[in-house]
């Protein structure tokens, strides 16, 4: 894919990577990769048992999110 600096992708868990966690009160699930080192961000609108160093950032929120995916990229973003 030339000229694609990332590409986001949905599932994958397992994989290794940084990665953002959707947690949603509506499914009825516990997170998944609350043990996960690769998980530098958590979008939700319920509490988790995420470390506190993870920021937790309300579902929609990609003007917050986004300095933290560029960060852990390591393309720049939020210190």
């Amino acid at each position: 894919m030339p000229g694609v600096d990332v590409v986001v992708v949905e599932g994958f868990r397992e994989a290794p990577g940084p990665k953002v966690e959707v947690c949603r009160a509506a499914t009825g699930r516990e997170p998944v990769a609350a043990g996960d080192p690769g998980v530098f961000a958590v979008t939700t609108d319920r509490g988790t048992a995420h470390p506190p160093e993870v920021p937790r950032l309300p579902l929609g929120d990609v003007e917050a999110l986004l300095p933290l995916v560029l960060r852990a990229l390591g393309l720049g973003g939020a210190a």
